[in-house]
């Protein structure tokens, strides 16, 4: 009888723990840019046309699951649904993979494990989004889970579990890149660490891990790279790879927040943290006899400096966390299998649950004074939001540049502005604002920190003559102009 109440006690904390965050923060954050995107793509494209992902920078499996959802929904009924289905896609799959490996692994670790998971409050940002990472991030617990298993506790291993692995590998990379990352980590691992068996049935193992995923993806595989050549031109708006950006985007993984990099500082949070993932690498190294868990630490990072060379020499910008988010899964794997494993290793871990746990008095808390200077993720307001109050005269039509904007801007602003897409002057040239129907005067919304040469495209494109515009107001990444012939 205490056995079950113990459990209904860390199921209910876990409830809390997983669903009460979420919930606050999709309470203070609007509709974010990339989720009407992603919206705007099903809406636009076919299942047939999501299968060669034409979202250059994500595979199709997620959007293909999406299509009947966006029909249904589209974007009348807001936002909310749509990031309900991502937060219980996000609920069952780590309910799912505590139920298979509840009798597979110590229940210690899988508590502790989850601990972790969810007191990192960027796992909680991203995953209240409706965003592909709820579906990446529960194929990527289990696909960790089941190595760890395979390497530290299972004796008898059969082609079967390979395959599966092999299967789940496949489903995480059909669904984001950030799960290339963690894919090879485990493979590796148990191929150089498993003392108790021979080397030439690791490797007819490995083989089979290889055979599925590789067969399973490679009828994609021409298609990402061809995508991934795109990405390297076509999305360069984040960091440049520095020491400090580096440095950001790795405590990034675990929910830490940085301060501003113009302030001078670093934030104190992550310092603290570093020296406590410092002495719990230290202390598995040199006081943890399994060498299983040093090679999956070395394993992990060499994924990241490979992640790392590859922004380097691609010259890709990658260095923000949700592009190898999966990689903090095989840190959280490390930090469990230390809890215990050498004196003050428990004090240490909850230190680490504590300190993610700290950050969410920043996360839910931004206007306050404590949080100024903080880092945080995307904008909780956003920017074409801002517009709803500005006095528009009647009859005025709102032109939106870029175009992918459009969807947006309706959502936001279509009760107080008549909101057209640009491609509706698309090489007319001949046309004049003036003569257009129903539009007595006109309105430009320009993203300006999409960058000038993408602007330039845009124009060429959409706006292929002269026109003369006055700058009226300003939001974030926003411009207001008035426009005339």
């Amino acid at each position: 009888m205490v056995k079950r109440y113990k459990y209904f006690f860390f199921f209910f904390l876990f409830l809390v723990l997983f669903f009460l965050p979420r919930y606050l923060a999709h309470s203070q954050y609007d509709a974010l840019e990339d989720e009407i995107l992603a919206i705007d793509n099903n809406m636009i494209y076919s299942a047939s046309e999501q299968l060669l992902a034409p979202d250059f920078t994500h595979p199709p499996l997620w959007y293909l699951l999406m299509e009947y959802p966006t029909k249904l929904l589209a974007l009348e009924h807001g936002i909310g649904y749509y990031r309900s289905i991502q937060v219980l896609i996000l609920f069952f799959g780590l309910v799912f993979s505590t139920g298979y490996f509840w009798r597979k692994i110590p229940h210690k670790f899988i508590l502790i494990f989850l601990l972790l998971f969810l007191t990192n409050v960027e796992l909680i940002h991203l995953t209240s989004q409706h965003r592909m990472y709820s579906l990446v991030l529960s194929f990527g617990v289990f696909y960790a889970l089941y190595w760890f298993y395979l390497i530290k506790y299972k004796k008898d291993k059969k082609w079967q579990d390979f395959f599966t692995v092999g299967i789940i590998a496949s489903l995480g990379f059909f669904t984001n890149y950030s799960m290339i990352w963690l894919i090879p980590i485990f493979p590796i691992a148990y191929l150089i660490s498993s003392e108790s068996e021979i080397l030439k049935l690791r490797i007819k193992n490995l083989f089979i891990f290889t055979i599925t995923f590789f067969v399973s993806i490679s009828w994609f595989i021409p298609t990402f790279i061809k995508n991934s050549l795109i990405s390297i031109n076509a999305n360069q708006w984040t960091f440049d790879f520095n020491i400090y950006n580096v440095f950001q985007l790795f405590v990034n993984y675990f929910g830490i927040i940085p301060v501003q990099k113009d302030l001078g500082k670093i934030s104190i949070y992550a310092v603290v943290f570093i020296v406590i993932l410092v002495l719990i690498v230290l202390g598995q190294l040199f006081l943890n006899k399994e060498n299983s868990i040093k090679r999956i630490f070395f394993t992990s990072a060499i994924s990241f400096i490979f992640f790392l060379l590859t922004v380097f020499i691609t010259g890709n910008s990658l260095l923000y966390p949700r592009t190898a988010i999966c990689l903090v899964l095989a840190f959280y794997v490390l930090i469990t299998c230390a809890f215990g494993s050498f004196k003050y290793s428990r004090v240490l871990v909850f230190l680490i649950a504590m300190l993610q746990l700290s950050q969410f008095l920043l996360y839910f808390n931004q206007d306050d004074s404590f949080s100024n200077g903080y880092f945080f993720m995307d904008y909780r307001i956003h920017p074409i939001h801002y517009f709803v109050d500005y006095n528009f005269p009647q009859k005025s039509c709102l032109v939106v540049i870029p175009v992918w904007n459009y969807r947006a801007t309706k959502y936001f602003l279509e009760d107080v502005v008549q909101v057209k897409s640009a491609s509706i002057f698309e090489v007319e040239d001949s046309i004049k604002f003036s003569k257009t129907k129903d539009c007595a005067s006109f309105y430009f919304l320009e993203q300006f920190s999409i960058g000038e040469s993408r602007l330039k495209q845009q124009y060429k494109k959409f706006l292929p003559f002269d026109i003369e515009r006055v700058l009226l107001d300003e939001h974030e990444n926003q411009k207001l102009y008035l426009m005339s012939d």
